[in-house]
């Protein structure tokens, strides 16, 4: 095959493999500059996990939901509030602090209203909310 059809121009063969050379390299960047920076946002992640056994405990005034967070991920996660069929309190830290970065436990409570959980003896499946997602757990009603 000949790479010249004449002296005046060039044949379409080097015009090919120099598109080609132009893909491949540009391919190329876009694996070596763009990926990674989109891999490592994307591996940092809050994964968290209740620990023990949620609990709920009624005063005649409120009814206290207690319970505790580790963040097993990479992520720091904060925690926003506690929901149960619509209602949604807010969440005091009792040790650690709202936001737990990665390997940090933390206690916490959630005050609903009382008689909101009127069962001692049965489970309530609650939902926990955090400025990351949300998580379904289930606490006891104590006396």
């Amino acid at each position: 095959m000949r790479l010249l059809r004449d002296r005046r121009g060039v044949s379409e063969a080097v015009v090919y493999a120099l598109l080609l050379a132009t893909v491949i390299a540009g391919g190329a960047f876009v694996v070596m500059t763009v990926l990674p920076r989109v891999g490592g946002a994307a591996s940092q992640q809050a994964v968290l996990q209740i620990v023990g056994t949620p609990t709920i405990q009624d005063d005649g005034t409120n009814a206290y939901v207690y319970f505790a967070v580790r963040n097993i991920g990479t992520a720091p996660a904060t925690i926003v509030k506690v929901a149960y069929k619509g209602s949604e309190v807010s969440v005091t830290a009792l040790s650690g602090s709202a936001t737990l970065n990665p390997g940090e436990s933390g206690s916490f409570k959630a005050a609903f209203n009382s008689g909101t959980f009127p069962d001692v003896g049965k489970s309530y499946q609650l939902t926990l909310i955090t400025d990351r997602g949300t998580i379904i757990f289930t606490a006891y009603r104590q006396q």
